[in-house]
């Protein structure tokens, strides 16, 4: 029992480890967040980079304000505030977000979705100009096969825009009721483009890839889907992380030819390029989907999001150097889900582990019982007929002891020696009558010898000391 209750206490004292571990590292970017606000004369907000200065951008507000509010910022803090202040001037005249570069020109689908996810996370109401301005061009950004693409109907529907985009409109209730035919047609289009693996990749023609099926599992939960519907992609992400190096995955998406005159001649050839993080995504989506958080594909996640951690600040392997504001916002997001999980069932685990644990030896331990009951019993037996025969030697012996006793009591002696002469005298009588013969004379003269002698060795033997 005592090495069981060692086990169960190690169990503990890694679950706390680890609850109390992420604590401090979230603690430490909190504080670096913090010092990377940039203000400006009415508002303010966080760059992309969050190492450069300068102008804040959507995209590094965005994240930023996830990330805090993800850690338990209080909304009414003053950086919040003043980032929902910023969010809300920033967009764009067709109601989306973009980069600062292109925001004459589009808007972005992921930069105005994590736009509208950050005036969520805000509270902002749903029928704030802003927030409603945005909801207004993601939903007419949707292209006719269900998903969405990088830019407004643009015809290339991938998985993690339509996966973004199902995630805002679920974000609110009122706004889900009223956008349910683009959720589910969004939902279509990602379950039509789910591999016969159960994984999902940039679309649905390219291969699977850890981070795209994270997207997709985080936004069909979003859209209501059980977790069982989503169990061979849960399988399909255990198996491939047990042979896929976690490294990331550059997507990159080019302008269409056909887009128009919408976009300037000078970035039709640009390329956007979005990052993603298969540990941090993996996690996200393992835990969404109630998966146990102490299971041993788990703890390689969790270090490698802790060994890039940079002391305030998460590193990308293939852009040293830098501190991405979107590399803080999923290590957040990750280690936050992380830590809800250890916390709500991480203990459970333990203690289930290890009445498991104790119900199997008890079990074992009923089995022996069994057994020695049984020998118990046979020894039982053996010891009932033991003294059975031992009191029949004490009867026996008692007896003995008894007619010992008898025979050489006082009484008895003289009972015999009266007996003994009475004989000898009727021998002798006999022997020596005139009508005897000489034959017969012999006989009896024997016969008397053999009770004298023998009463005489009894009277010796009870005179000796």
């Amino acid at each position: 029992m005592s090495r069981e209750l060692h086990t169960f206490d190690a169990a503990l004292e890694r679950v706390t480890h680890d609850i109390t571990r992420i604590g401090n590292l979230l603690r430490d970017t909190d504080r670096y967040l913090r010092g990377r606000y940039s203000a400006t004369s009415s508002a303010g907000g966080w760059r992309q980079f969050l190492q450069e200065d300068g102008a804040p951008s959507a995209a590094g507000t965005s994240c930023s304000v996830t990330a805090l509010v993800a850690m338990g910022v209080a909304r009414t803090d003053t950086q919040l505030k003043g980032a929902t202040e910023f969010l809300m001037a920033d967009a764009c005249a067709d109601g989306g977000w973009s980069k600062p570069r292109h925001s004459g020109q589009f808007s972005l689908t992921l930069t105005t979705c994590m736009s509208l996810l950050a005036l969520a996370d805000m509270e902002v109401p749903a029928g704030h100009p802003a927030f409603s301005g945005g909801l207004a061009w993601l939903t007419n950004a949707q292209n006719p096969d269900g998903g969405w693409g990088g830019i407004a109907r643009d015809g290339l529907s991938d998985t993690t825009s339509t996966a973004y985009a199902i995630r805002v409109l679920t974000a609110d209730a009122e706004v889900e009721s009223r956008a349910r035919a683009q959720i589910d047609a969004g939902v279509d289009w990602l379950t039509r483009g789910r591999s016969d693996t159960g994984g999902w990749g940039v679309r649905g023609d390219e291969p699977p890839s850890l981070a795209h099926t994270s997207h997709a599992v985080e936004a069909l939960l979003a859209a209501g889907r059980p977790r069982e519907s989503l169990r061979s992609a849960r399988e399909w992400m255990v198996r491939e992380l047990g042979t896929s190096p976690l490294m990331p995955w550059v997507e990159h998406y080019n302008f269409p030819d056909d887009y128009g005159e919408s976009v300037a001649a000078t970035m039709r050839s640009e390329r956007l390029r979005w990052t993603h993080l298969p540990a941090e995504r993996s996690l996200i989506a393992l835990m969404k989907l109630g998966h146990d958080p102490r299971h041993e594909i788990v703890g390689p996640l969790v270090e490698d999001i802790v060994r890039r951690h940079q002391g305030a600040y998460w590193q990308v392997q293939s852009m040293p150097g830098t501190a991405p504001s979107w590399a803080v916002v999923e290590a957040v997001r990750a280690l936050d889900v992380y830590r809800k999980a250890l916390e709500t069932t991480g203990y459970t685990s333990v203690f289930r582990e290890i009445a498991d644990v104790l119900v199997e030896r008890m079990s074992a331990t009923d089995s022996e019982n069994v057994t020695l009951r049984a020998d118990v019993a046979v020894l039982e037996e053996r010891v009932a007929a033991l003294e059975t025969a031992r009191e029949t030697r004490s009867r026996i012996a008692l007896a003995l002891r008894r007619v010992r006793a008898f025979c050489t009591s006082p009484a008895t002696l003289a009972t015999l020696v009266i007996a003994t002469t009475a004989a000898l005298v009727v021998l002798y009588l006999q022997v020596w009558s005139p009508e005897a013969e000489e034959g017969d004379r012999m006989i009896g003269v024997s016969t008397i010898i053999v009770p004298a002698l023998a009463l005489l060795e009894m009277v010796r033997r009870r005179g000796a000391p």
